[in-house]
């Protein structure tokens, strides 16, 4: 049976109950609890004024807890400068030195470590190689791309060997392609060096592609924290549900709820549907049906489902290989569906056709406010 102590030896970094308040912002982080194991690629993600950052500031000592602990390798870090905690750590803005080269700028660090020159250019130049800027070493940044300027900053703060890597939105300003493609970059390092890593971010996207877990963060309080696939297919609550991905949301009211944890919604428009139970009270409580528009199967050829009703075609078009289908329920509640590319002939909008999904990937959760 495992104990506190053993959970704090395999973690890199612990939040133990941190709050942090500012003169008229009295909750902006509230008794967040947060371990991250070493070698581990966490995201917090989370909308803009949720609390991410400031997380991030805490554990980069840019600021202090109003309350609370923060552990790495186990040992306390409130009261320890930014410069004693061995971190490395980029933000969207960079703060490159504008008169250094590219090396130069890598180098920066180690030469203030106290590493000889000669050592500190050559690993600063093997850095530059793993982050795939060989023949850009002598440039200075307004002669890189925002992108090569990116890499040039993940480069110095890998160089010295940090502890843990934090990332604070060091892509918003980049294209969808360049982005996309320093996230494998920053992947493959992570991986190869073996880094822990803290990466902060709004974009879900970018969450789901590279992280090993993503916390959800709102309102200073953390929502949920999983793997991408948990946190995707099974939402804690409605807030996560409707940030992440897209969904379908359907008002009703709990009929019935089975010790096993599944559950009967009437719809406000009629039908009744099965479902998981999560975050929602007993029968008669106000309920919201949510599912994702892949799970939905329209025409299904075979299969066993929970749910399936006749429906009326609204639209069908296209998105890449995927067919995009809005359908009617009898009581007039649509949805969005996603379809895989098939070969038979998709259905045409105004015709009948049937609508189905299974009770595992449906939820009933609590309605927002």
């Amino acid at each position: 049976m495992s104990t506190p102590a053993d959970k704090v030896d395999r973690a890199r970094l612990r939040m133990v109950d941190v709050h942090k308040s500012y003169p008229g912002r009295p909750h902006t982080l509230q008794g967040l609890d947060l371990a991250i194991d070493r070698g581990e690629f966490l995201t917090l993600l989370g909308p803009s004024g949720s609390g991410k950052t400031t997380a991030l500031m805490l554990v980069a000592g840019f600021e202090n807890p109003t309350s609370g602990d923060i552990l790495l390798d186990g040992k306390s870090l409130v009261g320890v400068p930014p410069y004693r905690r061995g971190l490395g750590v980029v933000f969207q803005d960079l703060g490159l030195f504008p008169h250094l080269s590219a090396v130069e700028n890598v180098a920066y660090p180690l030469r203030m470590r106290g590493q000889a020159p000669a050592d500190a250019l050559r690993l600063a130049r093997d850095m530059l190689e793993r982050v795939r800027l060989p023949d850009l070493q002598s440039r200075r940044p307004h002669q890189l791309t925002v992108g090569q300027q990116q890499r040039v900053a993940l480069a110095r703060a890998l160089v010295f060997e940090p502890s843990m890597l934090l990332l604070d939105e060091p892509l918003g300003s980049l294209d969808r392609s360049v982005r996309k493609r320093l996230l494998q970059d920053i992947r493959r390092l992570h991986e190869a060096l073996g880094i822990t890593v803290l990466f902060v971010t709004h974009d879900q996207s970018d969450a789901l592609t590279v992280s090993d877990r993503v916390a959800i963060i709102v309102d200073g309080r953390l929502r949920q924290v999983g793997t991408p696939s948990d946190v995707y297919d099974s939402p804690s609550d409605a807030f996560v549900a409707r940030f992440v991905g897209e969904s379908n949301f359907l008002p009703g009211t709990m009929r019935s709820h089975q010790p096993d944890g599944r559950c009967e919604v009437a719809l406000d428009s009629g039908e009744t549907v099965q479902a998981q139970a999560v975050d929602v009270t007993g029968v008669g409580a106000r309920a919201s049906i949510w599912l994702r528009p892949e799970r939905i199967v329209v025409n299904p050829a075979h299969g066993r489902f929970g749910n399936r009703f006749t429906v009326t075609v609204q639209s069908v078009r296209r998105e890449g290989p995927w067919r995009l289908i809005d359908v009617r329920l009898p009581g007039g509640a649509t949805l969005a569906t996603r379809q895989p590319p098939g070969d038979t002939e998709p259905p045409e909008p105004g015709s009948q056709a049937e609508a189905a999904w299974s009770i595992e990937h449906c939820r009933a959760l609590r309605p927002l406010p």
